[in-house]
């Protein structure tokens, strides 16, 4: 389900993390609650799974629950591992689509509320209750999406007709897993950034708040739309914190101390370059909230995305690289030197790219990893926007090879 979202969603690197994502949906699509972190840890034991394993193949916000700042930091045996929307569709294929796609169905039942909603003095943001979303469910216009039907109907089983209490129970059956389907939709929308707070209680079910941040999703109708959306609204978000965040207000205040004419002139060099739209996208919302190794990481998985999207490859690190940039005719060529010097610019990239992926990106996303300094931190965003540069003559080349094709035929 994830793979045919673009951009892509990440998924676990390793097994042990899948079965983390799926164990956890199964207990809460049984229970309706999250489940316990010691619940979750004892039945990976069971299986030779270990927890920390686990945790360190999952990529950041798929799972809440563990700290992702404190490597080999395993939560309290009480805390609630929940899972985000995005880590619902990580599960493994189908497992969750009948709550994903009710949740895209939620999100388009809450843009019809904001577009008609009136505020009051004791409400005014809108939102969306159980009782409501069925209602509107009622009508033509709005359909259960089929996933959710056939999840119905297997867990409800055939309709009896011999009996009129039995085809009532039955009903009920029906009922009571429509509701639950619906109100786990709700509580994985609860971390989407369309919505602004949640509720859940005996009185109404479960309730969503929003504001006008979900008009754009007015209509939507399949999950590749909600997320192409979805990931439209958040870049815009991003590349606005970005901006604070690439020049924060100490290292202005310590330039403008240290500008000429100043009787303590700062000795160190500083410069300042506007990163590939890609990086920012990947890596704004992490860094402007201090998450520097998270930003690192997703910098160097947006190059090995890329580079995995030009070759129809499913490789990944330095053997994706080496596949994609080496040898006599490579995939991809990033070089722009003629001549003599063009095998050697691109085996320098070739190796370039190899390192950045043994150096960089394997060490955060395994673990444990050392405190970043932003410093640092900024010089690897840097590198990864010049991969991504590189990767945009690679691309040009591509196409213009595919168009000369196409002239001759």
């Amino acid at each position: 389900m994830r793979d045919s979202l673009k951009p892509r969603i990440e998924g676990p690197s390793g097994d042990a993390g899948q079965r983390m994502l799926d164990l956890v949906f199964r207990r809460f699509r049984r229970s309706g609650d999250w489940p316990e972190f010691d619940a979750i840890d004892r039945a990976l034991y069971a299986k030779d799974v270990k927890s920390e394993d686990a945790i360190g193949q999952l990529p950041d916000g798929l799972l809440i629950g563990p700290d992702r700042n404190r490597w080999n930091h395993l939560p309290s045996p009480e805390t609630r591992l929940q899972l985000t929307l995005p880590g619902a569709i990580a599960c493994s294929e189908g497992l969750a689509r009948p709550e994903v796609e009710a949740a895209v169905l939620l999100t388009r039942l809450a843009a019809a509320v904001e577009r008609s909603w009136k505020p009051t003095p004791d409400r005014r943001d809108p939102f969306i209750q159980a009782s409501r979303a069925y209602k509107l469910l009622a009508s033509d216009s709005m359909r259960w999406p089929e996933s959710v039907l056939g999840f119905i109907k297997d867990e409800g089983g055939v309709m009896p007709k011999s009996f009129l209490e039995d085809y009532a129970a039955k009903k009920s059956r029906v009922e009571s897993i429509r509701a639950g389907v619906l109100m786990r939709a709700a509580k994985l929308l609860a971390g989407e950034p369309q919505f602004k707070g949640t509720g859940f209680g005996d009185d109404y079910g479960w309730e969503l708040r929003f504001d006008r941040e979900v008009r754009p999703f007015a209509g939507v109708a399949t999950l590749g739309d909600y997320w192409r959306i979805r990931c439209d609204a958040l870049l815009l978000k991003n590349v606005a914190g970005m901006v604070a965040a690439v020049a924060p207000p100490q290292a202005r205040e310590a330039n403008e101390a240290n500008a000429p004419g100043d009787s303590q002139p700062d000795s160190r060099w500083s410069v300042e370059c506007a990163l590939h739209d890609t990086i920012v996208e990947a890596v704004a919302d992490r860094y402007a909230t201090g998450h520097f190794a998270d930003a690192v990481q997703k910098a160097f998985q947006a190059v090995e995305y890329r580079v995995q999207n030009l070759i129809d490859s499913s490789e990944v690190g330095a053997k994706l690289m080496g596949n994609a940039f080496g040898g006599t005719n490579p995939r991809l060529m990033v070089a722009r030197a003629e001549g003599a010097s063009q095998t050697s610019e691109q085996d320098g990239f070739r190796d370039l790219f190899r390192g950045a992926m043994a150096g960089l990106r394997n060490p955060r996303v395994h673990g444990p990893h050392y405190a970043e300094e932003e410093a640092e931190v900024l010089e690897m965003l840097a590198f990864a926007s010049l991969l991504m540069r590189r990767l945009d003559v690679a691309e040009q080349a591509l196409k213009a090879a595919a168009a000369e094709e196409s002239s001759v035929e």
